[in-house]
């Protein structure tokens, strides 16, 4: 019933609209369009004869729509994630939250890179979030898959409003958790030498005194730092970076820049910009 009051709200083709706006510190495929047809795809992922719009819509649905992901329009500014933890997903609201959306689902799929990916590569991340929650907050953090190696991946987004899909692809960088294996511990490289003895002309010995054990001799992986005035993008982890500093609904917003070129967390005070 609720769809189908949403459906019948339809007055054109941009009335209802939404995609995933950020995905891990990154934008999405259209994201240089110029209106909501470019920036959001809509999705029948069945047949066409099982998404048939509303006559009001003026929405069309062909062959184009069953595939997930635009090709036209790639993805400008790339997001990053990490196997293993978790990555934030931020979508447009666009007048849908709160009574508009109760009953619907996002989900979210990541698949091996691809121009044109098949649905059946994709593996499921999310299954059935809330369009909003916490106050029309329009956003969610997901855990990207322990086993995947580094690499190239797209990420779909999909909201289950109307009797169609609105979804958008993203593609991002995943840096595995099957690196190289781990440096041996400090403990196993210290060495003590032992007391070498060393004979002269005089007829007592002398003893070199021993040998102090070494310090180590890999320094320690210095712990990520709070963002600064400086670009955002710089750092590894730019999203867990703005969140340590500015809260966790933070995140690096590496596609608008100030003159200087940097980006910053949003939340994040402005930039002094006077001097570059």
């Amino acid at each position: 019933m609720i769809k189908a009051l949403i459906a019948n709200s339809f007055v054109g083709l941009a009335v209802a609209h939404s995609w995933a706006d950020n995905v891990g510190g990154g934008s999405y495929r259209g994201a240089q369009g110029a209106n909501d047809l470019i920036k959001q795809r809509y999705y029948c992922p069945t047949s066409l004869d099982q998404c048939k719009t509303p006559p009001n819509s003026g929405v069309v649905l062909t062959a184009e729509n069953l595939r997930p992901c635009r090709t036209d329009f790639p993805t400008p500014s790339w997001g990053s994630a990490v196997a293993g933890e978790q990555m934030y997903v931020h979508w447009a609201g666009n007048g849908h939250t709160g009574a508009k959306a109760v009953g619907t689902c996002v989900s979210i799929y990541i698949a091996p890179y691809a121009l044109d990916p098949d649905f059946g590569a994709f593996r499921q991340l999310a299954g059935c979030l809330p369009y909003s929650h916490n106050g029309d907050m329009t956003d969610a953090f997901v855990t990207i898959p322990a086993d995947l190696a580094s690499g190239q991946y797209t990420v779909f987004w999909m909201w289950d409003f109307a009797p169609f899909w609105f979804s958008s692809c993203s593609d991002i960088n995943v840096v595995g958790n099957s690196g190289p294996t781990a440096p041996a511990t400090t403990a196993n490289l210290r060495t003590t030498a032992a007391p070498v003895p060393v004979t002269t002309a005089a007829p007592a010995p002398v003893t070199v005194a021993p040998v102090p054990a070494t310090t180590a001799l890999v320094a320690p992986t210095a712990a990520p730092g709070p963002v600064s005035a400086s670009d955002c993008k710089s750092f590894d982890r730019p999203n867990a970076e703005c969140q340590a500093k500015y809260g966790s609904s933070s995140f690096c917003v590496s596609w608008v820049m100030d003159k200087c070129g940097r980006a910053q967390c949003s939340g994040a005070p402005p930039m002094d910009d006077s001097k570059c």
